[in-house]
């Protein structure tokens, strides 16, 4: 879950609004159009603060809006790093928006960029533009407000994409290092191309990956030498706890826990402990947090993966048949469990887990078959009524 922005190394990745445009993702269009980072005011709902600009509230809900129909997937304690990864996005998207501004670069967005785009919203979505206009007008958003707020996102999006282009501008790759890559991509291969035939192709993908590279160390040195604060305990306590700060995440946890408590507190509170090579306290964070949360699968597992790495056999088997009686129809859950009961050499608790997966397997195959034939049925009587 960490760093995914980063892990995908192009600009592109910052072009948030256009992906969801491009997805035809309409919920929470005009609720992310009106907050634009450049226009955020000092408040005290702010979430996080970049140099001189801070990330309010409203703007980080309507990002996590946005981007909730990729939460569907996560389990509980992958939903934090998942808010924790959003609002890293809006924080290298600030910081590459005020670099950007430190080198006077402008928008350059079209008339036709505007049309095109909203023409690439209407064929991915199957819609004519007067049912746009209806879509917009149910949400008592209007349809000139739309094209007003979607020029300013492209033309965000046109600053940033020049911006981070400017970090690798003077990246080129050698005669040599294509040669290089050449005899390394090919030296077992049977079918050897010509060099010829090959040399565009590794040229492009060295060139690529040599952009990326810069790109990533750049973006890297401004976080390093910005200044940046997040409010949120817990996400800031996370945010330490990925930066291996465990002392400083294990303080900020617990206060995270004076509020509000989460399965996902414990077990990076725990993990934070394991960070600094405290099990014992590892492990009293894990016990505590079952007697709050004695349903939580994910709290029982990894206390079962603890326990097996202080080679408490017998307890954390006990602990992860308890996960596996409380994961339901989670099949990543039982995978997990699966491989936890391998590393412990339980041959039999495995294979009754993998039965379980099988069994899961199953049921979601002839849930797909019905819904399959459910939909050739409805098409079918469609077609007959149109007759």
């Amino acid at each position: 879950m960490f760093n995914t922005l980063r892990n995908n190394s192009k600009i592109i990745i910052y072009i948030v609004v256009l992906a969801f445009v491009i997805t035809g993702a309409f919920m929470g269009f005009g609720a992310y159009f009106n907050n634009s980072p450049s226009s955020a005011t000092v408040s005290a709902n702010n979430v996080a603060r970049v140099n001189d600009t801070d990330i309010t509230q409203e703007e980080y809900l309507s990002e996590l809006q946005n981007m909730a129909p990729q939460t569907d997937s996560l389990s509980r304690s992958q939903i934090l790093p998942f808010k924790l990864n959003v609002l890293n996005s809006i924080i290298e998207r600030n910081l590459i928006l005020q670099k950007a501004d430190e080198q006077g670069i402008k928008a350059d967005v079209t008339d036709k960029d505007i049309d095109d785009t909203i023409n690439q919203i209407l064929e991915n979505n199957n819609m004519t533009e007067e049912e746009l206009k209806e879509h917009f007008t149910e949400q008592n958003y209007s349809y000139n407000d739309f094209k007003k707020n979607l020029r300013n996102n492209l033309e965000q999006n046109s600053i940033i994409q020049q911006t981070v282009e400017n970090t690798y501008n003077n990246v080129v790759v050698s005669e040599e290092e294509i040669k290089t890559e050449y005899e390394k991509k090919y030296s077992d291969s049977e079918e050897k191309p010509e060099f010829s035939e090959a040399k565009d192709d590794i040229k492009n993908a060295l060139l690529q990956s040599k952009q990326s590279k810069t790109f990533n160390n750049w973006l890297e040195n401004t976080l390093a030498e910005s200044d940046i604060e997040i409010y949120i305990p817990a996400l800031n306590a996370l945010n330490k706890f990925k930066k291996e700060d465990y002392e400083g995440a294990i303080e900020s946890f617990n206060k995270a826990m004076e509020n509000s408590e989460s399965p996902a507190y414990y077990i990076y509170l725990a993990e934070s402990y394991q960070g600094l090579e405290n099990n014992d306290k590892s492990s009293e964070v894990y016990k505590n947090g079952i007697e709050s949360f004695p349903e939580d699968w994910e709290l029982r597992y990894n206390y079962g993966v603890l326990l097996q790495k202080l080679e408490e056999k017998e307890e954390a088997i006990s602990q992860l048949n308890e996960a596996s009686s409380l994961a339901n129809e989670n099949i990543m859950a039982h995978y997990q469990i699966y491989v936890a009961y391998k590393g412990l050499k339980a041959e039999e608790k495995a294979e009754e887990e993998l039965k379980k997966i099988n069994n899961i397997q199953e049921k979601m195959s002839q849930k797909m078959q019905q819904i399959e034939e459910e939909e050739m049925a409805e098409s079918k009587e469609e077609k007959q009524v149109k007759e």
